[in-house]
């Protein structure tokens, strides 16, 4: 059984979801896009990798860079993107950012080796 709980307020596509939460079908304009959690890492001018979750992966980078994000991130300007992932909600984000936190560093490097930046 599925319910529509929510529409992207761009292009009216309506988004499917089971009742179970898991999101089966989403409209890909940008502006949902903008509206769905993602889990990043970028790499610090010393080569260390922080991870975390951003609406809007691009402005949080940025404003990694303007020196206004994580304390972390302050002191080792400036940082890239190396890894982007999608996820369905907050909550799926912060759980695959903790998995992510809890692997090694060789397997961060991997998984950012495995991921194919987009052209923009």
């Amino acid at each position: 059984m599925y319910t529509t709980d929510d529409y992207c307020g761009y292009c009216m596509l309506f988004v499917w979801y089971t009742f179970f939460g898991n999101m089966i079908a989403y409209c890909d304009c940008s502006y949902y896009n903008m509206h769905m959690y993602s889990v990043y890492i970028v790499q610090c001018s010393d080569g260390s990798l922080y991870t975390g979750i951003a609406k809007n992966v691009q402005q949080r980078v940025k404003t990694h860079n303007a020196g206004t994000g994580a304390r972390y991130t302050r002191g080792r300007l400036p940082v890239s993107l190396v890894y982007r992932e999608d996820c369905e909600n907050r909550s799926a984000a912060l759980q695959r950012e903790a998995a992510i936190k809890k692997i090694s560093r060789m397997q961060k490097r991997l998984l950012c080796l495995q991921w194919k930046a987009p052209v923009e």
